[in-house]
């Protein structure tokens, strides 16, 4: 299948080595597989610093999805806030070029059009690490930040578990959209949930 996904932004996120996420376990479809990794910056969060430094004055080059249109440009407004970035990580997420028609509807033109395509980033040194489903209001992952329930638990378990890679991220696109269409029903306030991809590159030294 021909990979066009494009980027919808950048972000900088902690070292996943050092997050604690075994006290969400019932939010993870496999409690055994809890990596960090997710669109979702309540599972895979930011500089702590940086958030309470932006809180109420966001920079005006973050697109609705708080996320950069490009990671040098990211870089350097934690620069000019002299916040720290070692130890942070790239990330981006990339999704269906088709996706930004409803973006820019619900959000306005401006914001998703000088976009990165995922196979340019992955030329560039960055890494594919898997497809999320994030409600697009927050990015809310219904993969790794909505609580499951039995019985429901074990039965999307059952179907979808073996379709984890290691980062509990799905490595096949159109599973990923089976399981997005089975949480939007299950999970109304988040629905219709989006199949985003997940690039990161090596922290910034």
């Amino acid at each position: 299948m021909i990979n066009n996904r494009v980027s919808l932004g950048f972000d900088l996120r902690i070292a996943p080595s050092v997050q604690n996420v075994r006290s969400r376990e019932k939010s993870f479809l496999v409690p055994q597989n809890v990596s960090p990794i997710s669109a979702d910056p309540g599972v895979w969060p930011t500089s702590e610093e940086v958030g309470t430094r932006w809180t109420g004055l966001l920079p005006d080059f973050l697109n609705p999805l708080y996320l950069a249109p490009s990671l040098d440009r990211l870089v350097d407004a934690y620069a000019s806030e002299g916040v720290p970035i070692s130890n942070l990580h790239p990330m981006c997420v990339t999704s269906d070029p088709t996706i930004t028609i409803s973006l820019n509807k619900r959000f306005g033109s401006g914001y998703f059009e000088d976009q990165y395509a995922e196979n340019d980033l992955l030329s560039k040194g960055w890494q594919f690490r898997g497809f999320d489903v994030v409600d697009l209001d927050g990015l809310i992952s219904g993969l790794k930040d909505c609580d499951y329930s039995e019985p429901t638990w074990s039965q999307l378990r059952q179907y979808y578990g073996d379709q984890l890679n290691d980062d509990g991220l799905f490595f096949d696109a159109m599973v990923a959209s089976r399981f997005a269409e089975v949480r939007g029903l299950e999970i109304r306030q988040h629905a219709p949930f989006v199949v985003v991809g997940i690039l990161t590159k090596d922290q910034i030294a």
